[in-house]
């Protein structure tokens, strides 16, 4: 009995030479002689600068927009002092401070940043401060140590005491200008506030009361947001007439002209100062013009803002409020209000990456655990160069899958791919997210819209299997002496190897020992085969055919001539050498041969015979 176990193109060209041709012509032909650049010159479009006001409308903190980057700069306008409250000429509030930090470093992509922005401030009340803080999202005051860029509002108008420009923020600054006096001097009247300072210089004097020709009763102007020029934006004294507003920088006639004629002042434009007022009936001083200096990218447009002119004393007359942002208050019966703080951001975008993982898309991918899977993308930066990161994930919710080695750090492009070996991946369904980022904006992510299965891998059969039972060729009769006993053929063994590895295996043969139904006999295959009760059993695989039914021979052979014997308990049959043997074999038409010895005890004896793959 035998038991087997397993162990272990002409025509295009001339048309579109033609074609050439005949645009060279249409096209005027002579410039190709002019020195022109060949290929010409392609304009690259440059990125627009993105402008963001925060003013008191605002709410604190701010978050740091995904395309922010390190070309900015960060402008902040303190609040304007409120003009003096008094009959006896209201002095001018000061105008707010002028502070910038340019290119700040420390800002992330989502970050929130805590600010405060001056809010308007009565007559006679300081002008509040404007600030803006570094990551952390909220400051205490405009010279905390967490404060990157901050101004001063400017001072009241006390009485008739003028109010000094703001200064001594954080940062690179132009202070706020400051009030124009007031005094009874010329039957009193009151000053111009101070102008904000502005990225063109210090903010514009408010002008002062005139102090010379009684009964005119003549208010100074407002002083115009800042200029270095000279003194064009300095609001003018109170004269005969109501002093006129100074002229913002580049904007002449900017100011507003003074009351003539017991008259009210004439309102200030783009920053200019308001004009003062002229009389002793409640005139009111001009309003300071708004400023112009910046627009943002919502449309919205803000500046420096000039002081109001001064207003009558006596029976009502209004100080003109000061123009946003920072403007100061004229004096007055009623002194104007100062005006609101702002800040302006300005920053040049960050092209953010972009990345699509194409592939997998849910559409025939499968791959077989231990295969390559491709995963395809596309990756994209306008001005920097990235590489992306790809993982497979359970699920699409985290980014937090398990990194693909063949997909680490690539490069850019469309339709590019990468490789996913998936030797060691658990079976099951995955997605794959790509992660790329240019070291200022936040990461971009992408998952794949499908999924990828992994199957199990097929376990490779490796077995051995027999055509056939066999037997030995005729019974022996019981002699005197040793005589052999024949298979003439074993049948057909089978040898499956499809394991996918090419580890090697041996097919060997292995005997159980003979014995008697009472085991009182034993043949053991010492390889005597005298008559002293022992005899052997010899193999003959060389005798044998091998044949690859798929598969190579190269590196699988066949043994020679063996007999078990006390020294020898396995009989190797066909051998494959390690890398080879992958396929389908069978050793077929081997012969066994059995002596037995002489004398033996006449029964039935019976021997296992056991092939073994390994």
């Amino acid at each position: 009995m035998a038991i087997f176990k397993n162990q272990s193109k002409d025509i295009l060209s001339k048309i579109l030479i033609f074609s050439l041709l005949i645009f060279s012509f249409y096209t005027g032909w002579p410039q190709i002689w002019q020195n022109q650049l060949f290929p010409p010159k392609v304009e690259v479009a440059k990125a627009v600068d993105t402008v963001i006001f925060l003013t008191i409308a605002d709410s604190s903190p701010w978050t740091v927009p995904l395309d922010w980057s390190d070309v900015n700069t960060i402008v902040a306008i303190g609040g304007g002092g409120g003009g003096g409250s008094t009959a006896n000429g209201g002095g001018g509030g000061g105008g707010g401070e002028y502070s910038a930090i340019t290119n700040y470093t420390n800002l992330t992509p989502g970050a929130s940043v805590g600010f405060s922005v001056a809010a308007t401030s009565s007559a006679q009340t300081n002008g509040n401060n404007t600030w803006f803080c570094n990551s952390q999202t909220s400051c205490a005051n405009y010279t905390d140590t967490n404060v990157i860029v901050s101004a001063e509002g400017g001072a009241r108008g006390n009485g008739s005491l003028a109010g000094g420009g703001g200064t001594g923020g954080v940062s690179a600054d132009f202070a706020g200008g400051a009030g124009g006096v007031g005094s009874n001097a010329g039957d009193d009247a009151s000053g111009g506030g101070g102008g904000a300072g502005s990225p063109n210089g210090i903010g514009g004097t408010g002008g002062r009361n005139d102090t010379d020709t009684a009964g005119e009763e003549a208010s100074g102007g407002g002083g115009a947001s800042g200029d270095d020029s000279g003194t064009t934006d300095n609001g003018a004294d109170g004269t005969a007439d109501g002093g006129a507003g100074g002229d913002s920088n580049g904007n002449s006639n900017s100011g507003g002209a003074g009351g003539t004629g017991n008259g009210n002042g004439q309102p200030g434009t783009d920053g200019g100062g308001g004009g003062g007022a002229d009389g002793s009936a409640g005139q009111d001083g001009g309003l300071g013009g708004d400023g112009q200096e910046w627009t943002a990218t919502s449309g919205r447009v803000r500046g420096a803002g000039g002081g109001g002119g001064g207003g009558e004393d006596t029976t009502g007359g209004v100080g003109g409020d000061g123009g946003s942002a920072g403007g100061g208050g004229g004096g007055g019966a009623t002194g104007g209000a100062g005006a609101k703080g702002l800040i302006i951001i300005t920053y040049t975008p960050n092209a953010v990456p972009t990345i699509t993982v194409n592939d997998p898309d849910g559409v025939s991918d499968t791959v077989t655990a231990g295969d390559n899977y491709t995963v395809n993308y596309d990756l994209a930066d306008t001005d920097n160069t990235v590489t992306a990161n790809f993982a497979y994930d359970a699920d699409t919710s985290g980014y937090d899958g398990t990194l693909i080695a063949g997909c680490i750090e690539r490069g850019e492009g469309t339709n590019m791919n990468c490789t996913w070996s998936t030797t060691g991946v658990s079976p099951g369904t995955y997605y794959i997210h790509g992660t790329t980022t240019d070291g200022i904006a936040l990461e971009a992510q992408d998952y794949s819209t499908g999924q990828v299965t992994v199957l199990s891998a097929a376990s490779g059969a490796f077995d051995v299997y027999a055509s056939s039972s066999a037997s030995f060729n005729s019974a022996l009769p019981v002699i005197f002496t040793a005589q052999t006993s024949t298979m003439t053929s074993v049948g057909g063994m089978k040898i499956i190897d499809d394991r996918g590895t090419s580890a090697g295996w041996t097919l060997n043969l292995t005997g159980s020992d003979w014995r008697a139904s009472t085991e009182q006999i034993q043949f053991n295959y010492n390889g005597k085969g005298s008559d002293n009760g022992k005899g052997k059993l010899c193999a003959f695989p060389n005798g044998g055919s091998l044949y690859a039914e798929s598969g190579s021979l190269t590196g699988v052979s066949k043994g020679g001539i063996d007999c078990f014997s006390s020294t020898l308990s396995t009989i190797d049959l066909v051998t494959a050498t390690n890398g080879n043997g992958n396929g389908t074999y069978w050793l077929t038409d081997m012969k066994l041969e059995q002596y037995v010895p002489a004398n033996a005890t006449a029964t039935v004896y019976t021997t296992s015979i056991i092939f073994t793959l390994q």
